[in-house]
């Protein structure tokens, strides 16, 4: 049964391995493509407030389009090895700051 909450969109949903993705569908309106070429993925991010990739490849040529513009939210998925673990992440070096304090993103290390 499908509420009313985030549109999501899961472009290649095959390279995430032995895991089940279909708790989202029961939750949200849910895609899951099990992968996207690049000309299949502006018409899948139509509509859509959340993408998911793990390879897939957003540009700038697909972000500035108009099929993009009610996306609220990039996550980018990293599997883990490992039966049904896997997590969500990007990383990104530690920025100065211009008073000489390091800013962390996400969780400290």
């Amino acid at each position: 049964m499908s509420v009313a909450g985030p549109r999501l969109v899961f472009l290649d949903a095959a390279t995430f391995g032995d895991v089940s993705l279909e708790h989202f569908s029961a939750d949200w309106d849910c895609t899951l493509h099990p992968s996207s070429s690049p000309d299949e993925v502006p018409d899948r991010l139509t509509g859509r407030d959340a993408v998911v990739v793990n390879k897939v490849t957003l540009d700038r040529n697909v972000l500035a389009s108009p099929e993009t513009r009610e996306l609220k939210l990039i996550a980018v998925a990293a599997p883990r090895s490992g039966p049904g673990a896997w997590h969500t992440r990007v990383q990104r070096p530690p920025l100065r700051h211009p008073i000489g304090r390091t800013v962390h993103h996400g969780p400290h290390p």
